[in-house]
């Protein structure tokens, strides 16, 4: 038998590599799982993000600055389109990416940080459901940032939420005001939450005029620009009008800068202010309060007395000198602060922090807590005593090389990641990243598979269908005259329920000139002794041979060597015929061309649910799919229930194999191999009895889809050979696609739409359900336009459509598995219930038995 494997070493290897593979990929995700969802970062961006808000807020340097950024890529075309028009206009941007982007388009990411353009996360599946709890939006950034960091060596440290969820216009997280959970978990998760307030709305336009106009409008209130560069209109519209948008805001007077220039933030830190503390009362012996107060007498009651020179000072001050005409002698210094230094300040503190000085607050301000901190840093690194406790030039040439000598090791290794530089650790990062990739790449995977597995359902569809319309177009006139001898079959085994309706429904049939064999395999029940009786009332018809049981194939191979007659008709033991099927059998061997003639297979027992699935199912395949095969000679099986054979085909053939578990099928592509037709008749019918239960539903499935896998690696030979077409182009190629692929990739469009309802696409998903639930039950109502059945059988489709997908997901695998392994399958006879019996008494009102 094909694929048995006697010395079961195939089995062995199989599965032992199945157990270390699945181990391996259920640990491997597991640890990445935990890890990824444990994932914490020493980024803390507090105090940062406050000082951020109020950079952006109060330093007029920034007035008419612009920062570009682009969301949701990249994109395998309009990422790299916008990046040349950036680089020939010198503008810089941030690009905020999404992880399952940069995980199919690394070397996008790749160049994107090589040729210096900056990196933001924009989560990893731009869900709306992304800020649902803490733990999913650490998910989202970690696997992101651990995934372009893979790629560039450097972290992220800017958030954009999608669709701005919980941030909207906001530049960044306003400290003053109650901020949104998901805001507050970002910051603790190491990230620095950004908005835009520039929107160019070019996911909404229909026109680069529009876009350039929406950016125009909003930027003198504004800083962030945001644009997109990931999908479809909206990143075309953005290729389309950058250009002249740079071109005209630059015009307009607006300088384009980084996002980290905008807020002070440096690869490599180089002060270039001499930074000091503000004059206070203690440095000045109580007299920084005794201006205040004449200030606050003279100009402004509301002048504050802080013993500090602060801003508020300057400006009364400035308004005293203003009053009076005449400068006011005070000898004061204004404490250095970013608003003043262009930022530099936080860069003195972040440094100070990195370097010893880790409760330092990053307050923007050179407080005395900054100013001890320095010393403390100067003392250690033997800077000039003259400078202690402000920014002289020794100082900035210290603190540049320190900054210099820690940026060319790697970005890698910052605060954020110093758990690399341990060994172990490192590896450990590298597997979760591995997973990652894996997942990501399995998502990209299925996603995929998706399209083709949808390609592959539509290709087939579409073609069925055409084959069907070719069918409804009448044949021309043939020859359909033959009525010769014939030898109706019938092997049995353990029939004793339904063999007597079986014979009888021959007996009777409206076709005279025929002969009875049946064929006892070796029964253990009263299959023989009924038939005797019927032998006895019958002899000059029926004749019955008792054999030892050795399988369908071998009974019916007996059975042709006891006919005489050029057509034989088989059927099995719990079928019955329609008064007049053999009549249309037969007639159509008047061409010599033809092998063999289909009959179209009838459920007696639709009633019951399972039935009701299994009549459906014949219904639809046989009205469609059949007529239309039969039209282009594509029949790959006459079904043992009833089948017409011309003698000496079969003969030439071989008679039937043992090679496989589906002997009709086997012999009908043999048929076919010989060059001859198949023809398919939906007027000759066959009534019989289904699978009553859903464990002999599965027995007889798995041995049609074990069988068509032997058949198909049997005939491989003549896949796609021109020599003969029917067979090569229709015939295995369809059985390969509705037997094997199409139920086999079921799973990933399951998969997908659990991925894509996990990620936020739940009413997608649906409407994709309902939009094949509609489609499925308009294209089986054609099947039922040619039945005189039962239509409400319609109403069980959908739940037909699911029962089934589940039950083959099994069977497919398992006929996989099984031909893997090499292992052996049995025939697996099904158990009789009568049903045909019953059947044949209630439409004819006969007894069969009598």
């Amino acid at each position: 038998m094909i694929f048995y494997d006697n010395s079961q070493r195939r089995k062995i290897y199989f599965r032992l590599l199945a157990i270390c593979v699945i181990v391996s990929f259920l640990g491997g995700i597991a640890y990445m799982t935990f890890a990824i969802y444990n994932y914490k970062t020493s980024r803390d961006y507090v105090e940062k993000s406050k000082v951020y808000y109020e950079q952006y807020n109060n330093n007029s340097k920034n007035h008419k600055k612009l920062v570009i950024s682009f969301d949701d890529g990249p994109h395998p075309i309009y990422t790299r389109q916008v990046m040349d028009i950036l680089e020939k206009n010198n503008v810089p941007a941030i690009f905020f990416l999404l992880g399952k982007n940069a995980l199919e388009y690394s070397d996008i990411v790749k160049e994107m940080s090589d040729r210096g353009f900056s990196i933001g996360n924009h989560t990893y599946s731009h869900s709306y459901n992304v800020h649902d709890s803490k733990k999913r939006l650490q998910l989202e950034l970690a696997a992101t940032e651990r995934i372009i960091e893979d790629i560039t060596g450097k972290p992220t440290i800017f958030y954009r939420p999608p669709f701005l969820l919980g941030i909207g216009g906001d530049a960044t997280v306003n400290p003053d005001f109650d901020n949104t959970d998901a805001m507050i978990w970002a910051i603790e998760s190491g990230y620095i939450p950004v908005g835009s307030d520039v929107d160019s709305k070019d996911y909404m336009v229909d026109s680069v005029d529009k876009v350039i106009e929406n950016v125009k409008q909003a930027a003198p209130k504004g800083h962030f620009v945001l644009m997109h560069d990931g999908y479809g209109q909206a990143a075309q519209n953005t290729v389309d009008s950058l250009d002249r948008m740079i071109k005209e805001l630059r015009a307009d007077g607006y300088e384009f800068v980084s996002m980290e220039d905008f807020f002070g933030v440096d690869a490599e830190l180089a002060i270039s202010h001499d930074l000091h503390p503000a004059s206070t009362d203690q440095s000045t012996a109580g007299r920084v309060s005794e201006l205040q107060q004449l200030l606050q007498n003279e100009i402004d009651p509301d002048v504050h007395i802080t013993g500090e020179f602060d801003t508020r000072t300057v400006q009364a001050v400035a308004r005293w000198e203003k009053k009076n005409g005449v400068k006011l002698e005070h000898g004061f210094s204004l404490g250095s602060r970013d608003t003043i230094t262009d930022g530099e300040v936080t860069k003195l503190q972040t440094f100070l922090r990195k370097n010893g000085a880790e409760k330092l607050t990053t307050s923007g301000y050179f407080d005395q807590t900054t100013e001890r901190a320095l010393l403390k840093w100067q003392k250690e690194n033997d800077v000039s005593k003259s400078e202690f406790g402000f920014v002289g030039e020794n100082t900035r040439q210290k603190i540049s090389k320190v900054s210099k000598d820690a940026s060319s090791v790697s970005h890698q290794f910052d605060e954020a990641d110093s758990r690399t530089a341990n060994f172990f650790s490192y590896i450990r990062q590298k597997i979760e990243l591995s997973y990652i990739n894996l997942l990501g790449t399995w998502s990209l995977a299925l996603t995929a598979l998706m399209r083709y597995v949808m390609m592959i359902v539509i290709f087939r569809t579409v073609f069925m269908f055409g084959f069907f319309l070719l069918s409804l177009i009448p044949k021309k006139n043939v020859d359909q005259s033959w009525n010769g001898k014939v030898t109706v079959i019938i092997p049995a085994y353990n029939e004793e329920k339904n063999i007597a309706a079986t014979v009888m429904s021959v007996l009777h049939n409206n076709y005279k000139n025929k002969e009875i064999i049946v064929i006892d395999d070796g029964s253990t029940d009263k299959t023989a002794s009924v038939v005797e009786k019927l032998t006895q009332r019958y002899p000059e018809i029926i004749r019955l041979y008792t054999i030892p049981n050795g399988g369908k194939a071998n009974a019916l191979n007996v059975g042709f060597q006891y006919s005489t007659c050029e057509v034989v008709i088989t059927m099995d033991g719990d079928t019955v015929f329609a008064q007049d099927t053999i009549e249309h059998l037969v007639k159509h061997f008047s061409d010599k061309t033809v092998g063999s003639v289909s009959g179209k297979v009838c459920v007696v027992d639709s009633d019951r649910l399972l039935g009701a699935f299994q009549s459906t199912e014949y219904i639809v395949g046989q009205n469609i799919e059949k007529r239309g095969l039969a039209r282009v000679n594509g029949i790959h099986v006459v079904p043992g229930p009833i089948g017409a054979w011309r003698r000496e085909s079969v003969l030439a053939c071989g008679g039937y194999s043992h090679d496989t578990l589906v002997e009709d099928q086997d012999l009908s592509v043999a048929v076919q191999q010989l060059g001859l037709k198949i023809l398919y008749e939906p007027r000759a019918r066959g009534f019989t009895e289904t699978p009553a239960t859903v464990r002999d539903f599965i027995k007889q499935r798995f041995r049609w889809v074990f069988g068509t896998l032997q058949c198909i690696w049997k005939y491989k030979k003549y896949t796609f050979n021109l020599r003969r077409p029917s067979l090569g182009f229709i015939i295995l190629p369809n059985n390969i696609l509705s037997n094997i692929v199409i139920p086999l990739s079921s799973p990933i469009i399951d998969l997908y739409g659990l991925y894509a309802i996990i990620f936020g696409h739940s009413v997608q998903v649906i409407q994709m359900y309902l939009f094949f639930v509609l489609f499925d039950f308009l294209y089986c109502s054609i099947a039922f336009k040619f039945e005189k059945g039962n239509r409400k059988l319609l109403l069980y489709i959908p739940l037909q459509r699911l029962f089934y997908r589940f039950i083959m997901y099994y069977i497919i695998v398992k006929s996989v598995i099984k031909a893997i392994e090499g292992t052996s399958a049995l025939w697996n006879k099904v158990k009789r219930t009568g049903l045909t019996q019953q059947y044949y008494s209630d439409s004819l009102g006969d007894n069969p038995t009598n």
